[in-house]
């Protein structure tokens, strides 16, 4: 069964904290992340009606093309072992790659987005002097308990976990008179992270 729902969208921002423009009279509106998920959840029936006829709910990144649609093994691994979720990871192929890693964070097993890694975070290795110390990347495969997922949705956690995320972002040059294709990292979105 499959569930397709829009995702909600914010105002993205400039260097200088100024709203950012898509024509002279809309505002630049970028995609609130893959975490916004959770809110769907919450605010849209047909999901949740579809949640609670589940055992397990895989969540994966569209844009991933590593993602396998009901992997039988990771639904297996999952349901076998009781979990309440489990997610695949990766090895980063280099020390900066562009991807959140599995870490302990607070003492808790979390998603550190990229750019919250501190330099020296990024480039630690293990004892062998090789190994990258955060080398589990985060490749958005997720297997979810319904149940569990229903309540980390209506958790307030779920949606108050907002990161600044640096990236380019088109808008429009009120100067120029038209819109501006980023070639690099020209303001602020504001993303939830599964």
């Amino acid at each position: 069964m499959f569930e397709f729902f829009p995702q909600a969208m914010l105002p993205a921002v400039d260097l200088e904290g100024k709203i950012m423009m898509h024509s002279p009279s809309e505002i630049k509106l970028a995609p609130n992340g893959n975490g916004g998920f959770f809110d769907s959840i919450v605010k849209i029936d047909s999901v949740r009606t579809h949640l609670e006829s589940l055992e397990y709910v895989q969540v994966i990144g569209v844009d991933n093309i590593m993602n396998k649609v009901l992997d039988p093994v990771h639904i297996g691994f999952t349901a076998c072992n009781n979990f309440t979720v489990s997610l695949k990871t990766c090895p980063k192929a280099y020390p900066g790659e562009k991807v959140g890693v599995v870490a302990k964070k607070d003492g808790k097993y979390a998603i550190v987005e990229y750019s919250e890694l501190t330099e020296e975070h990024t480039n630690a290795k293990m004892d062998d002097g090789k190994t990258l110390k955060f080398r589990h990347g985060s490749i958005l495969m997720f297997m979810f308990n319904a149940r569990a997922l229903m309540q980390i949705a209506q958790s307030k956690e779920a949606s108050q976990l907002y990161h600044k995320a640096f990236k380019k972002v088109d808008y429009y040059s009120m100067s120029r008179e038209c819109l501006v294709k980023a070639e690099k990292e020209t303001g602020w979105k504001f993303e939830l992270f599964i």
